[in-house]
């Protein structure tokens, strides 16, 4: 099965990202849909760096700040998780009246099971972002989800799959290495009958 390209140093990040997604999650009175698909994204977090087949879902959540000049600057975060790709961004757009509206991106940090992965940006932005919405009941956030059919299997079974059909291969290799001992023991034996019949 595919596998994205994260190294054992993005552990922690994957664990700050499942512990947001399982604080959204406990809010009271989610919406079902809602519930489906943050579900959705914690079972895809969980199995990562294994793809997981059928996933597409994205969590995000913006608000904005307002200046007495009539400024204003807006802030989103956002995280989206599919068979082939896992993004986090961050940034926003400000807003004055004199200058009028400019946008800014803070983090864009992303990998894909193709191979490719961009993480170079910082994630101290998505982080303060999305832990602030994710531990204040009264922030608004948005589930779009549009996974299907999606591979609830346990990515432990999936390892033992894999071991096994490692010790499949092995043990063929095993049989041919044998066959092919077999093969230059009648050889040789053959080899010694013919000098036998030589010499006589």
């Amino acid at each position: 099965m595919p596998k994205f390209p994260l190294r054992p140093s993005d552990e922690s990040t994957i664990e700050a990202v499942v512990d947001i997604v399982r604080k959204l999650l406990a809010r009271p009175q989610l919406p079902p849909r809602e519930i489906v698909g943050l579900g959705h994204a914690l079972h895809g977090l969980l199995r990562l760096p294994r793809t997981t087949p059928g996933l597409s879902v994205e969590i995000s959540a913006s608000h904005t700040v307002h200046s007495g000049d009539g400024s204003r600057t807006m802030i989103y975060w956002s995280m989206d998780l599919s068979e082939s790709r896992l993004g986090l961004q961050a940034g926003g757009s400000e807003y004055s009246p004199d200058v009028g509206s400019d946008s800014f991106t803070t983090c864009n940090w992303e990998v894909e099971s193709s191979g490719f992965h961009d993480k170079s940006d910082s994630l101290n932005n998505w982080f303060a972002e999305a832990e602030a919405t994710a531990s204040d009941p009264n922030s608004n956030f948005s589930v779009s989800d549009n996974s299907e059919k999606v591979d609830w299997s346990d990515p432990k079974d999936d390892a033992e799959n894999d071991e096994d059909d490692e010790d499949d291969e092995d043990n063929e290799d095993n049989e041919d290495n044998e066959d092919n001992e077999d093969n230059e023991d009648n050889e040789d034996n053959e080899d010694n009958e013919d000098n036998e019949d030589n010499e006589d």
